[in-house]
């Protein structure tokens, strides 16, 4: 909840800065459920919405059936331009049966964020692009090893029940 008087949205005081496109040389995409951890997907080159739906189309449903979940399971993307281009919305449309829609700048909504927090410092920040197969090789060790599901069972699942009490017990102003 954000309190500030009438009219004072855009003083500096009350902005929060973000840095848009400022990750590292490492892309990686991957999908998490409460039954566990899905693909996980190393990607060479520029992310684009193009690249972004062939992800989606080789890896979300398999992930859902390998998880035991099937098409009971509500997608989730934040609103980067490469998840919310026309071609990927409507594959989500057809594809995933209830879609979750996204606030802007919601970073506490972003709960697979945790994940990749909890890689970066597990697979070690100083060798992540080099050489790029031993950083693979790393995070998949670290991705599908058991303690990954405990960490999202115990730090990240119950951070988002935490979040979902505060905002029920939260009025709107």
């Amino acid at each position: 909840m954000v309190w500030r008087r009438k009219n004072e949205e855009l003083n500096p005081n009350n902005l929060v800065g973000t840095v848009k496109y400022g990750g590292g040389d490492a892309l990686v995409w991957g999908c998490m459920s409460a039954s566990g951890l899905g693909n996980l997907v190393f990607i060479d080159g520029i992310m684009n919405h193009a690249l972004n739906l062939n992800i989606l189309r080789d890896n979300l449903k398999l992930s859902a059936q390998n998880l035991g979940i099937g098409n009971n399971f509500v997608f989730y993307q934040d609103n980067d331009p490469k998840h919310t281009a026309l071609i990927v919305r409507l594959w989500c449309l057809y594809n995933c049966p209830q879609n979750l829609k996204t606030p802007p700048q919601s970073p506490d909504l972003n709960p697979i964020e945790y994940i990749w927090r909890e890689l970066v410092i597990t697979v070690d920040a100083a060798m992540r692009f080099r050489p790029r197969q031993k950083f693979v090789e790393r995070s998949r060790r670290f991705y599908f090893q058991p303690s990954s599901q405990r960490f999202l069972e115990f730090r990240v699942l119950t951070r988002i029940l935490q979040l979902k009490d505060i905002q029920s017990n939260t009025s709107t102003c």
